[in-house]
């Protein structure tokens, strides 16, 4: 069996090297989060949030400011 195919056996049964294919409660529950439809929501929001902020944010920006204290 050539290297290659030894890693590739390796990865098939495992994740990250760490959990086995016998550790499926946390690896199912990892699953369901990343399908939902809300994970996905709540991702792009932090998206723009943070965007949003990069746009705000520039350096004239008085420290004493509300502005400043929110960002």
């Amino acid at each position: 069996m050539s290297i290659p195919m030894q890693i590739w056996n390796v990865m098939r049964v495992s994740s990250f090297f760490i959990f086995q294919n016998t550790d499926g409660s946390l690896r199912m529950y990892c699953n369901q989060i990343i399908l939902n439809s809300y994970f996905n929501n709540f991702i792009m929001a932090i998206i723009l949030i943070s965007s949003t902020q990069l746009v705000i944010d520039t350096p004239d920006i008085d420290p004493n400011s509300q502005i400043a204290s929110v960002l």
